[in-house]
């Protein structure tokens, strides 16, 4: 299987999903106008990804995201359910910057939503 990686612009973040690695990086902003479009082909991914999983860390390191983004990745961790499902560990590590309070509510949301070992990290400058 091959790796899926995606440079960071001003409106979406870098993806980098190493499938050998069994690590998923998210990273910057998401505030396309189209998050749909964009987190389709990352969503084919992951299904792919869940048919043959390993031990899985997803980091996620938001600046910010839409509602839109934030619906996206309500789908990234249905679709990543399978890992634990097969046997296999799921980590998710939600960074957030010290005085980002909205950021860390967002991980402590989801953390309660994800059958995960979900890690809310402060960011150190």
């Amino acid at each position: 299987m091959q790796n899926f990686i995606k440079a960071q612009t001003s409106k979406s973040p870098k993806l980098t999903m190493d499938a050998q690695k069994g690590r998923i990086e998210l990273k910057g902003s998401s505030i396309m106008e189209n998050s749909r479009a964009f987190y389709e082909p990352v969503l084919a991914w992951l299904k792919e990804y869940a048919r043959h999983p390993k031990n899985t860390v997803v980091h996620i390191d938001f600046d910010y995201f839409n509602s839109s983004s934030a619906k996206a990745l309500i789908s990234i961790f249905r679709a990543l359910a399978r890992v634990r499902k097969e046997g296999f560990s799921l980590t998710i590590d939600w960074c957030y910057s010290k005085d980002d309070d909205d950021m860390k509510e967002c991980g402590e949301n989801y953390a309660s939503m994800v059958d995960a070992d979900f890690n809310i990290i402060e960011k150190t400058p």
